[in-house]
């Protein structure tokens, strides 16, 4: 993991772009990011949440908005705790690289993104601070960390697979081959995230009811493209609280899956992951 971070962190410094999506890990503690959970910003243990998947500029000299969960990253004042809020063209809201080490800087006041006090602690408030280039300031890009992708198979027909529909885009059933279009990235345990198939984001429609895929349906989905898979076979939006269902519980090749409200003990809506 760490080799994969520092190898990210030099094509960073050396390269012409900045990854658009990742972590802002501490340079204090490599297990440690910058959060904006409720949209203030604080440092916490490294998972994946969009309240710390960052996108950054991309331009040279990488100067532009700080991106998360779909607002922008603010500065509020001197010593004051960093915001996410919508976004404008505001000067407060603009960010620069910093001799490529990672040091964040706002150009207007020359304040970089800061931990207050160096504290490591989660929860630690993450703040505006004149800058020191000391590692409470320094920050790397890295690649979010994900369970790695697998099968979804439904527990009354574990020879079957959840299966992307490159033809439309809709999940349905289909036999066990193993292609990215049945490998499935999925947050772990009991924080919601993301759902990714073959490039394509897993979201919900209509209250929660339907199920679509989209390219941008991560960003743009927002809580409803938010799912936990707890370890207990099923797959749950966050927000309506709606799980994945192989749809009438059918074991025909071609089978619609969609959302369904979530039974205990359904097997139609636990999957084994493989």
């Amino acid at each position: 993991m760490k080799a994969l971070i520092f190898a990210v962190f030099f094509s960073i410094i050396a390269g012409p772009s900045l990854a658009a999506d990742g972590w802002l890990i501490s340079r204090l503690n490599m297990a440690m990011c910058l959060d904006f959970m409720g949209g203030v910003g604080t440092i916490r243990r490294c998972q994946d949440l969009r309240s710390q998947t960052f996108v950054l500029p991309d331009n040279r000299p990488r100067l532009g908005q700080i991106k998360v969960s779909g607002y922008c990253v603010q500065l509020t004042g001197h010593g004051q705790q960093l915001r996410a809020v919508q976004c404008t063209n505001a000067n407060t809201q603009i960010w620069e690289q910093v001799d490529g080490r990672g040091w964040l800087r706002n150009p207007a006041t020359k304040l970089c993104i800061d931990i207050r006090g160096g504290q490591i602690a989660a929860g630690t408030p993450v703040i505006g601070w004149p800058c020191q280039r000391s590692e409470n300031q320094a920050w790397v890009l890295g690649p979010v960390e994900r369970a790695p992708p697998k099968t979804l198979r439904p527990l009354y027909a574990q020879n079957m697979c959840l299966d992307l529909d490159v033809r439309n885009e809709n999940l349905i059933l289909w036999n066990c081959h193993g292609q990215a279009n049945q490998q499935f990235a999925m947050p772990s345990g009991p924080q919601a995230g993301n759902i990714r198939v073959a490039g394509q984001c897993v979201s919900t429609l209509n209250e929660g009811t339907k199920l679509i895929t989209g390219r941008d349906r991560c960003e743009r989905g927002g809580e409803n493209a938010r799912w936990i898979a707890d370890g207990t076979g099923t797959i749950r939006n966050e927000k309506w609280r709606t799980c994945i269902t192989v749809l009438r519980k059918s074991r025909q090749v071609g089978a619609a899956v969609g959302v369904e409200p979530c039974t205990p003990g359904n097997e139609a809506q636990i999957f084994r992951r493989k």
